[in-house]
């Protein structure tokens, strides 16, 4: 509710976002918005202790007009579409 822009990109302290992802990005934000779109999923490529573990797509990118939210995360729900490339989840910050 706090935040001035309409869209939001969730991040936590040890993610950093993938080449792709940043492309992906740069393209949604050049593209008209799709008409009832509230979220965007993100794929998370999870580090571990042998490499990297490739997660669900969770729902990251969250138009605050349309989503509000209690808590850390926004709430898992169905969103327009997935956006190309990983949010990249390091062990270590």
């Amino acid at each position: 509710m706090d935040a001035a822009n309409e869209w939001i990109l969730w991040l936590r302290p040890n993610e950093s976002l993938s080449d792709d992802l940043e492309a992906a990005l740069f393209e949604w934000k050049e593209r008209e918005e799709e008409p009832g779109f509230a979220c965007y999923g993100i794929a998370v490529r999870q580090e571990n202790g042998t490499g990297w573990e490739q997660l669900p797509p969770q729902v990251r990118l969250i138009n605050r007009t349309r989503i509000n939210w209690v808590g850390e995360l926004p709430p898992e729900q169905a969103c327009g579409a997935v956006l190309n490339g990983d949010l990249l989840s390091f062990r270590q910050p």
